[in-house]
């Protein structure tokens, strides 16, 4: 399978997984969860 450069191919999608990311952190954040949890489940997500 051939490699998406999702910046120059599709820079709208790249740009709301961005912001998604964003507010998926001020959520951790806010839930004060730790940080490391999230990335684990980003991860495995």
């Amino acid at each position: 399978m051939p490699h998406v450069n999702l910046t120059k191919n599709h820079p709208a999608a790249y740009q709301q997984v961005v912001d998604l990311d964003s507010q998926l952190s001020e959520a951790v954040k806010a839930a004060g969860l730790d940080p490391k949890l999230a990335e684990l489940v980003k991860i495995r997500v």
